[in-house]
């Protein structure tokens, strides 16, 4: 047995569903990078973070992370990666606009793009990010995503919360 930073590896073999998929879509240049704690761990020191993003905001993007690492050992919860990252992008909204709870997800990106002058990538974006923050927040199946998709999610839900909470 050999130790390593994951305790949770000690006990628990790591689950192919996710150590034979690549993190990162791959081409005819690149090949895969099979997802490991650690590949994980420095694949996600490249997503987007900004001091101005709110501390409750930043844990739910961290907590996204610390599933996405945890999914090597248990595939299940890339899907709660996933999920946390994309509540992550909602919280940030209601943030910068101080909104309450009943002001919808749509509402929050329309008045976004009313503000704040995105890129219109970035709307579409927001946009597609509600789309599926609605699908796991009111599942009518349980979809499975391949781990590349939830980690793209993931990394892209961090650009996000940094378009939202630019670097002052």
């Amino acid at each position: 047995m050999t130790f390593d930073p994951h305790p949770t590896a000690w006990t628990f073999a790591l689950d192919q569903r996710a150590t034979h998929s690549s993190i990162v879509a791959t081409g005819n240049e690149s090949g895969p990078i099979f997802m490991t704690p650690e590949t994980v761990s420095v694949h996600a020191q490249t997503f987007a973070r900004t001091t101005s993003t709110p501390a409750d905001v930043a844990a739910l993007l961290q907590l996204s992370v610390d599933l996405l690492g945890t999914s090597v050992i248990h595939y299940e919860f890339a899907a709660l990666a996933m999920e946390k990252s994309l509540q992550a992008v909602e919280a940030a909204l209601r943030y910068r606009f101080t909104a309450g709870k009943n002001t919808t997800f749509s509402r929050l990106v329309a008045r976004f793009e009313r503000e704040t002058d995105p890129e219109p990538d970035v709307v579409e974006t927001l946009t597609f990010a509600r789309e599926l923050r609605n699908m796991a927040a009111h599942p009518m199946t349980a979809p499975a995503f391949p781990i590349v998709v939830t980690v793209s999610s993931v990394r892209r839900s961090h650009d996000l919360v940094a378009e939202i909470f630019p670097e002052l």
